[in-house]
């Protein structure tokens, strides 16, 4: 139990640790449109302007997904040295797993749903100016 526990704690902070730098790289404009990481949509792919604009929009949401996952990560240390059995870690370690999984993807979608919103808004604003 010990080592799943410290694997999956590992996995938790390097997802946190992910989530944050996606954060920071968006809130930044660093993130260049690509095909592999931000909120990827054929509306948030259309232009570079629309692109930035919904990451920027994102990038709160995504940042409170990292630090889910860094408290999931401590959290998960914290259960190693509480005097439980192993079924009562089991049982801990599953609510924290999925309540922290479900935690963090309520905020990507979140985040994905008002990005994607804010680069619609910068395509008709776009097409507007255009005659």
């Amino acid at each position: 139990m010990f080592v799943t526990l410290v694997i999956i704690s590992l996995t938790f902070a390097a997802g946190g640790a992910t989530l944050l730098w996606l954060a920071h790289a968006s809130k930044n404009r660093k993130l260049p449109r690509n095909q592999l990481a931000g909120v990827r949509t054929r509306t948030t792919l259309h232009s570079d302007e629309a692109w930035y604009v919904a990451q920027e929009c994102a990038a709160f949401h995504v940042q409170v997904g990292g630090y889910s996952f860094l408290v999931a990560a401590i959290a998960a240390l914290v259960l190693m040295v509480l005097p439980l059995t192993d079924d009562h870690v089991g049982i801990a370690f599953t609510v924290l797993s999925l309540g922290t999984s479900i935690w963090v993807l309520a905020w990507m979608v979140t985040g994905s749903t008002k990005g994607n919103k804010a680069a619609r808004e910068v395509i008709e604003a776009e097409s507007k100016q255009t005659p």
